[in-house]
């Protein structure tokens, strides 16, 4: 009877991987490429051709977006335009009777991935704010240092803005600040500096190539293999997975972390500590937008690094007393700010967001200071 059972526990735990290995297979080959989607070129950009695309090289910045170009990103959950002014900003409606300048500073988030124009947090923003004209300086990918980079060299080529906006999206904004090289779908990954503090200056470290080969991933555990399945992580988005399984597509990704994941956003923090600092001495009103990932805003779990890296994230900016805007705080419970496959913010947390960056840079205008405190 024993050898009977162990032939049946086998049977079904064979099955089971079968079909998890199935479904995996099925999730990677046709479901995540429609999740990812493909841009084409609407329109070419200032004195290019259309294999130029979103994206052009910068030595500077890494890469900047192409001036003038018009983007289609089709994807099973959006299809959208992404149109770049003359002057390599994402389009927003501009009023010449608005007297004050607003800038923002971010990534794919604060761009507006999967949502057109008009439904751009700086885009809603000009609504609520008519006296105000927005200038949307995000690019995808773009880490805090590459924010900081654009933002000092806007200072000194452009119109100085009567306050600034940076979007902060701990989920992989720490990480970037230590990274050299951003995974770009279809290229491989496209090579970023690295600004490394020192004191009160710093140094930009340059990758010798444009794009990269994929590192060499981690040694294969059961973990790290559950926390990079795209078939767990969608029925998560879903909430199809019931609450005693919740640790495969959370749990399993936390406890897959390794040391270099860790220390990796601790050098990250210390590095942003800098940037804040950095920023502060600037004299120009600055509000920090805290923007959450999906799962952080689905779970709150204290016990999720998820969470724990918006929390340190939020006790530095609180401990430096500069401005910011907590959207974990602000988005309503019963909200769905975000696409459940893509995880970007769709128009809706846009608006959100938007409408809860409103009130407080009244505020800080009005003061003609950063120093707010949340």
């Amino acid at each position: 009877m024993r050898g009977i059972g162990a032939r049946v526990v086998g049977v079904c735990l064979g099955t089971v991987l079968l079909m998890f290995v199935s479904g995996e297979l099925a999730t990677r080959m046709i479901i995540e490429p429609r999740i990812s989607g493909d841009m084409t070129v609407e329109k070419p950009g200032v004195g290019q051709d259309a294999s130029t695309g979103l994206y052009e090289t910068d030595r500077r910045l890494g890469w900047v977006l192409t001036p003038g170009v018009e983007v289609r990103h089709r994807t099973v959950e959006y299809s959208v335009n992404y149109q770049i002014d003359p002057e390599g900003n994402r389009s927003t409606r501009q009023r010449e009777a608005a007297s004050l300048l607003i800038n923002f500073y971010g990534d794919s988030i604060v761009f507006g991935i999967g949502v057109n124009n008009h439904e751009t947090m700086p885009s809603y923003l000009a609504e609520i704010l008519p006296h105000m004209n927005f200038t949307n300086r995000a690019v995808p990918g773009y880490s805090p240092d590459q924010y900081y980079l654009s933002f000092t060299d806007d200072l000194e080529q452009r119109r100085r803005p009567d306050a600034v906006i940076f979007g902060i999206f701990p989920e992989n904004d720490l990480e970037g600040l230590t990274q050299d090289s951003v995974y770009d779908p279809g290229r491989g990954y496209k090579t970023k500096p690295i600004l490394i503090p020192s004191n009160d200056s710093f140094q930009l470290v340059f990758p010798e190539r444009d794009f990269i080969a994929p590192p060499e991933g981690p040694r294969a555990t059961v973990t790290t293999v559950l926390k990079r399945s795209y078939l767990i992580n969608l029925l998560y988005a879903h909430g199809l997975l019931i609450p005693g399984f919740g640790f495969l597509a959370e749990g399993a990704r936390e406890l897959g972390l390794t040391e270099a994941d860790l220390s990796m956003a601790e050098a990250g923090l210390t590095r942003l500590e800098w940037l804040v600092d950095k920023i502060s001495a600037m004299d120009v009103p600055v509000i920090y937008l805290l923007v959450p990932s999906r799962d952080a805003f689905q779970t709150r779990s204290e016990r999720s690094m998820k969470v724990i890296r918006y929390r340190v994230t939020k006790e530095l900016l609180a401990r430096k007393g500069v401005s910011f805007v907590d959207l974990l705080a602000a988005f309503p419970r019963d909200s769905a700010p975000y696409f459940p496959l893509d995880g970007h913010l769709n128009a809706t947390g846009n608006e959100l967001a938007a409408r809860a960056v409103a009130p407080r840079l009244m505020e800080l205008v009005s003061a003609g200071h950063g120093k707010d405190r949340q």
